[in-house]
Order: C-alpha cells, then structure tokens, then sequence
C-alpha cells in the first residue's frame, strides 16, 4: 500500500486534530535552565505548590534538551542526586581522574608530599585525599560554576516552572500540549 492511499485513510478530522495537539502557541513553550532546577540542593522540588515567581524562573523556548517526568511522592533530595548523576557523572569522572592525574604528576616531581607504607613502598597522599572530593563536588555543583563562566545550562521542561500554576486557562492549555512540549524534547527523563 503506497502512502498517499495510506494517508488517505485516515479521517481528516483526526490528522488535524493530531496536528493541532502537536502545535504549540510560542507563549506556552518554555523551559527552565537545569542550574535553577539544581540550586540550592533541589530547593524548585521542595513543593508542590507553583507560583507565578515559579513560572518566571522558565522561559520561552523553541525545544527541551530534557523533558523531566516525575511525581511528587519522590522527595526532593533523590530527585536532586538523579538529576546530578544524568547530567554530571560523566564530567564529575573526567574531573576527578585530571586532577588526580595532575596531583601523581606532583608527586613525582616531589611537589607534593608523599609517605611510605609497611612495605616500605613510597605512596602519593594528594591523589587519595582529593579524589571523592573532587568527584562529589563536581557530582552537585559543576554545572553551576560552568555557568559562572558562561556555559550553556540545559533547557529543561519541568512541569512547575514551565506550566503556569496560578492562571488555570494557561495552565489547562499547557497540560493539554504535554505531548507537544514532549516531541519538541531530545530525551525524556523519568524521576520516580
């Protein structure tokens, strides 16, 4: 079957209400960059509870980079360590191995001090002591000194910031663009 016939059969009222539901007015997409929803430990997931404040913290967008999907009965501080592990691990790692690298280069330059052990092995002490600092940190807070220096933070939909919780006739026409608002996303993340 060739798809124009194909095409043909479905009832015109349903394609366009298919592409209506995919359309959205400019006003209704928005997204919140990712260091608001990050700032101070997760604080935008504290509640519930929206109000227009919340909503100015999104603005207007063309796409997502992540479409967040999650509920409530999840609390705030696992919601903030999912978010840091998606979007951090990977540089959180990078960070921690160059500095590591960095302080065994130190080390064997004698510029950083070292001990021996039982064995009498001399071992380099700033590579252990600075490791899971280095990572955690980077884990929790990188995106946010990135963006001092100017780095893009991703865009994100997050139903609280991005929906206006306060004017229910914009709020109902932006849940009803959920779908919209998810195909303009380049990945979905599901926080449960």
């Amino acid at each position: 079957q060739s798809t124009a016939s194909a095409w043909s059969s479905v009832p015109a009222e349903r394609l366009r209400q298919s592409i209506e539901m995919l359309t959205v007015d400019p006003h209704l997409c928005r997204s919140v960059p990712l260091t608001t929803v990050m700032r101070n430990c997760g604080a935008l997931w504290g509640t519930s509870i929206g109000t227009a404040s919340t909503y100015e913290l999104s603005e207007a967008a063309d796409f997502f980079d992540t479409f967040i999907s999650h509920n409530w009965t999840v609390g705030r501080f696992k919601k903030w360590c999912t978010l840091a592990f998606h979007f951090n691990f990977g540089a959180a790692s990078i960070t921690m191995v160059l500095v590591c690298m960095l302080a065994s280069a130190l080390t064997a330059l004698g510029f950083l001090p070292t001990a021996r052990n039982a064995s009498g092995f001399i071992l380099g002490l700033t590579s252990r002591a600075v490791a899971a600092p280095v990572f955690f940190f980077t884990l929790f807070f990188g995106r946010s000194i990135t963006r001092l220096f100017g780095a893009r933070s991703p865009g994100v939909f997050l139903d609280k910031a991005c929906i206006h919780q306060e004017d229910k006739d914009i709020q109902r026409e932006g849940i009803l663009k959920l779908s919209a608002f998810l195909g303009r996303s380049n990945e979905m993340l599901v926080v449960y």
